[in-house]
């Protein structure tokens, strides 16, 4: 029987999609073959958790090992957004960095936002991606080859911040992550998590690829962010949205005609011939500062003593 990973509580099902679909959106997307990864699995679940909000798929071993990484992130179409070196959430966490602040990124992946840190911060990165690993000591960064459960028990009490950057969504045992970088924060030091907002357009749409199994194993949301201030006894001290940024606007356009019109041909039809479809797109185009775009960023702190 399936409980959550969060809380060991009830769940329901909040979706399912075939082996055979999951496989096809990744080959006709990505040019990757993800069938050695989810196995004989089907279909592949989606549960939510009751207490909390937050959705995750089942079983653990649908999780992506470094070579899955290394296929999806090596192919020269995929490298631009596998590792950007400018992003909203690298700008929002460097706010909660202070001078002279120790800082471990887990999941550093090319080292970007830590390359954004001044120089009077130590930087130390967590990644087990080779590929990521060599992009982030090209800039000088110290890179551990260490997930946080194996790196937690030799640094206790090591670092003021810890970041975790779109790396969250990824974990099958968010729990025992979450844990661990717990354990190597000094008392009164802050964690930075920042996912993709599943409670903006992303998680209207069930078969966005990179939303699901091998890639991402959890769907995040603010109701289960502030409830793992609880959980692992921190305090939340802040959290922001990303704004709906401009290379999204198609993507969030599609996934909201996709939730909200009928079905029928006829009816998108009209949608489009009457001019609907023209004027909700300059809408949001103009309003897209105050909708809420593709990341949400938590901040936590340790309490001292």
């Amino acid at each position: 029987m399936v409980a959550s990973v969060l809380t060991s509580g009830p769940v329901e099902v909040a979706f399912e999609i075939s082996r055979e679909r999951l496989a096809s959106l990744y080959m006709s997307e990505y040019g990757v073959d993800v069938r050695p990864y989810i196995g004989d699995v089907d279909p592949i679940v989606c549960y939510r958790c009751i207490q909390t909000g937050f959705e995750f798929f089942a079983p653990a071993g649908l999780a992506g090992p470094p070579k899955f990484y290394a296929d999806l992130y090596s192919k020269e179409d995929n490298e631009s957004w596998a590792y950007q070196k400018s992003k909203w959430e690298y700008t929002v966490a460097a706010r909660f960095v202070g001078s002279g602040s120790r800082v471990l990124d887990v999941g550093c992946g090319g080292g970007d936002f830590l390359a954004t840190l001044g120089a009077d911060v130590s930087k130390t990165g967590l990644e087990t991606s080779r590929f990521g690993q060599e992009q982030a000591r090209a800039k000088g960064i110290t890179v551990v080859d260490s997930t946080i459960e194996d790196f937690a028990p030799s640094s206790a009490n090591a670092f003021d911040v810890v970041s975790a950057l779109q790396v969250l969504e990824h974990i099958a045992d968010p729990l025992k992550f979450l844990q661990a970088i717990r354990t190597v924060l000094v008392p009164g030091g802050r964690l930075v998590i920042a996912v993709p907002n599943n409670d903006a357009f992303l998680g209207a749409e069930h078969e966005l690829t990179l939303n699901l199994p091998p890639h991402h194993m959890g769907r995040w949301q603010r109701q289960s962010l502030e409830a793992l201030a609880e959980i692992l006894q921190l305090k939340v001290e802040a959290v922001e949205y990303e704004p709906l940024a401009e290379h999204n606007l198609g993507w969030y356009k599609a996934a909201f005609e996709k939730r909200f019109l009928p079905a029928t041909r006829i009816a998108r039809s009209l949608w489009h011939r009457l001019g609907y479809s023209k004027a909700f797109e300059e809408y949001v185009a103009n309003s897209r500062q105050s909708i809420h775009g593709h990341t949400i960023l938590a901040v936590y702190s340790k309490p001292e003593g």
